[in-house]
Formats: structure tokens, C-alpha cells, sequence
């Protein structure tokens, strides 16, 4: 970072700011690689080692969670119930977040 006559600071054209001086090829690659690591496990997850559900199987857990489905014995893991109402939860919290309050 280099002074202005000012006094204000501006970063290097050839270092960057926070990328401890170089210029940057090193750590993208790296990033991308970590990514590309990332992103094929999971497609390796969801084509290998993901159990085979069929789609009226992913209906009827969905009638379920929406409570669109009555009482037919079966019992919805309790964990799964929780995070689908949390998870419909948070857009209603942000969006209380983001309204005007009546305050000046």
C-alpha cells in the first residue's frame, strides 16, 4: 500500500492489496482446485452414495413435512421436521428485518 500526497492509502497495482504481495495466480489456482475438490465429492455423492429414492417416494415425504398427508402411521424423523420449519422460518425473520419500523 502506498501513500498519497494526501494521505490516503491506495494498494499497489502489481501486488494487490491482501494477498501478501504477489500477484495472485498462486492462490486462484489453488482456490479452483480446492472447488473443482468440492464440487466433484459431492456429484460423486449424489451419483454413487445417495440412496435410491424414487420421485413418489419424494412426494409422499413432502405431503408429510406440509402437513398435506393425515395420520397413516408412519412417524416423520423429528430432526428433519425441525429443520424444514426452522428453514421456513429464517426468510420470515430476514424479512422482518428488512421492513421499516415506525421509528424516526
Amino acid at each position: 500500500m502506498e501513500k498519497d500526497v494526501d494521505g490516503s492509502t491506495k494498494e499497489n497495482e502489481l501486488g494487490g492489496g491482501s494477498n501478501n504481495g504477489g500477484n495472485g495466480d498462486q492462490w486462484d489456482w489453488t482456490t479452483s482446485f480446492v472447488l473443482f475438490g468440492l464440487w466433484s465429492g459431492l456429484m460423486y455423492y449424489v451419483f454413487f452414495l445417495a440412496p435410491n429414492q424414487i420421485p413418489l417416494t419424494d412426494m409422499y415425504f413432502l405431503k408429510k413435512l406440509l402437513n398435506l398427508k393425515g395420520d397413516d402411521g408412519f412417524q416423520m424423523n423429528e430432526v428433519l421436521v425441525g429443520l424444514w420449519y426452522i428453514m421456513g422460518l429464517w426468510p420470515l425473520v430476514y424479512s422482518m428485518l428488512l421492513l421499516p419500523t415506525a421509528r424516526r
